[in-house]
């Protein structure tokens, strides 16, 4: 099986997200019966070399002038073969639609955050509104999709609540991330030191104090005279902004506060200092999704604290000693008990501790027997289309997208257009007949040479609608990815499929008035 994920970077920059994405594509790549391929905007041969070790292809997306770097990968090129396609969320979510129309293979949607219930806790102005927005658009790809899987057993359960329309009967799968293989590489020493320094993980921008709970880590911290602490996730430009929030907030001693650049310690080299310079990690969300960083943390040996409202807290309470890293409670006070307890404790202890958790956590949640699993999910579905008919062996029931059968679905063709013959034969499951010379105005040839073609159906439609024409903004997006449906949803205030795929739109239209 040829499975092609979606990813912005092959490092770690981006934080969490990446580390998660690179290590399932490793993990993947030790099975037998896949090749895994990682489309993304941008690699170099070193990344390319590191790649290839672990059994991984990338592949650069073609760069396209005055368009975002997310939408090149709207366009794989036509040697890469693929039978499913990975896409994460909205930003990497839309583009692996469009390829699904392209391509004709499957399409999987990872979902790793619930917008909705984070803008709830978000302070700044307009929050909930958005989270609303970018809830609708999160759910309806979920919708369209082949596949759901949710990035730990909470997010999971949220979104089977999502999904629960009567005529919609979507599968949501579970992964909960493993350790880290390339963290537990980290090397640190134990030393008896006097001070404790403690890392509040998450990224410190303004709207997110609150929501990563940096307020509860301040107090606590502040009310041990031993303790330092160190931020990571402020740009450059607001850490003196922070910094006086965090002093006249929370009242934070300046002399105990560090505050550094996300982005900077999420090169490799510094991120492993970064590591190797703190006793503990803390993770005080009054709600997270997961909380891969503090994943991260762990994998490296290191002790952590997290909340209990975090797909992670979730996941640690259900392996042996694992509860015990998990706070319910938003109190400063509870924060700074647990620190005071943790440092009470003899290094060697501390040490053993942090191993013995991460070790049953490993074993709790292996990747290799979760990818198994997943592997088998998506031969399920591959060999659902290829199946036979035997009148004495009947065959399995495919829940799509919308109820339409795989077999049934009628080949990506915007406007009416024909695929050409070289995009035919290299997308599965198109017929001969579908296969024909394209004419001179075919608006869907090869996919390297569309990388405006299919989008520009995408954006006339667009257009057609916001001149009063009451075209069904579902029917564009359901087009390009080989469906069509009577359903008009109602959302207010705006309809999800336009929120998902106009800012591609709003791109193609800036560049034609440019080029005009």
């Amino acid at each position: 099986m040829k499975v092609v994920l979606l990813a912005l970077e092959w490092g770690f920059k981006r934080g969490g997200l990446s580390t998660f994405n690179r290590e399932l594509a490793i993990q993947l790549a030790k099975h037998p019966d896949v090749q895994v391929s990682v489309f993304l905007p941008r690699c170099d041969k070193k990344e390319k070399d590191a790649a290839q070790k672990n059994n991984v292809t990338l592949v650069q997306a073609t760069q396209m002038p005055d368009y975002d770097e997310t939408y090149w990968l709207c366009f794989p090129p036509d040697d890469l073969q693929i039978d499913f396609v990975i896409g994460h969320g909205v930003t990497l979510g839309r583009q692996a639609q469009i390829i699904r129309g392209i391509r004709q293979c499957k399409w999987i949607q990872f979902v790793l955050t619930e917008p909705e219930e984070l803008g709830i806790i978000k302070d700044y102005s307009g929050a909930i509104s958005k989270g609303g927005e970018e809830h609708r658009g999160e759910v309806y790809l979920c919708e369209m999709a082949d596949l759901v899987v949710a990035v730990g057993s909470k997010l999971a359960e949220a979104y089977r609540y999502y999904l629960r329309r009567k005529e919609k009967d979507q599968k949501v799968f579970v992964l909960t991330p493993g350790i880290f293989s390339e963290f537990c590489n980290f090397t640190m020493r134990d030393q008896d030191i006097s001070k404790c320094q403690v890392l509040a993980v998450g990224r410190g921008d303004a709207e997110d104090f609150s929501l990563k709970g940096f307020d509860i880590a301040a107090r606590a911290v502040g009310s041990l005279d031993y303790v330092y602490l160190i931020v990571v996730g402020a740009r450059t430009e607001q850490r003196d902004e922070l910094r006086l929030r965090f002093q006249n907030e929370c009242g934070m001693p300046q002399k105990r506060l560090k505050i550094r650049n996300f982005t900077e310690t999420r090169e490799h080299e510094r991120l492993e200092q970064l590591f190797s310079e703190v006793d503990l990690v803390i993770m005080p969300s009054r709600i997270d999704d997961f909380g891969l960083v503090a994943l991260e943390a762990m994998s490296t040996g290191l002790p952590v604290i997290v909340s209990a409202n975090s797909g992670f807290g979730e996941a640690l309470r259900k392996v042996a000693f694992g509860s015990e890293c998990v706070i319910h409670s938003e109190d400063a006070d509870d924060w700074a008990t647990a620190i005071e307890t943790f440092w009470e404790k003899e290094t060697d202890v501390r040490s053993e501790e942090s191993k013995g958790v991460r070790d049953s956590y490993a074993k709790g949640y292996s990747w290799e027997e979760q990818c198994k699993q997943f592997v088998q999910e998506m031969r399920i579905m591959l060999d659902a289309d290829s199946i036979i008919e035997d009148p004495e062996r009947p065959a399995p029931t495919i829940v799509e997208a919308e109820g339409v059968p795989t077999s049934k679905r009628k080949p990506y063709s915007p406007g009416g257009a024909s695929l050409s013959k070289k995009t035919a034969k290299s997308s599965p499951g198109v017929s001969e007949q579908t296969r024909t010379e394209s004419s001179p105005g075919d608006h869907c040839s090869t996919a390297a040479q569309s990388s405006g073609e299919v989008t520009e159906h995408i954006l006339q439609n667009t257009t057609t609608q916001s001149s009063g024409d009451k075209t069904d903004h579902c029917s564009t997006v359901a087009q390009s990815s080989g469906e069509v449906t009577d359903h008009h949803p109602t959302a207010t205030p705006r309809d999800p499929a336009d929120w998902v795929l106009s800012p591609l739109a709003n791109e193609l239209e800036k560049t034609k008035l440019g080029d005009e």
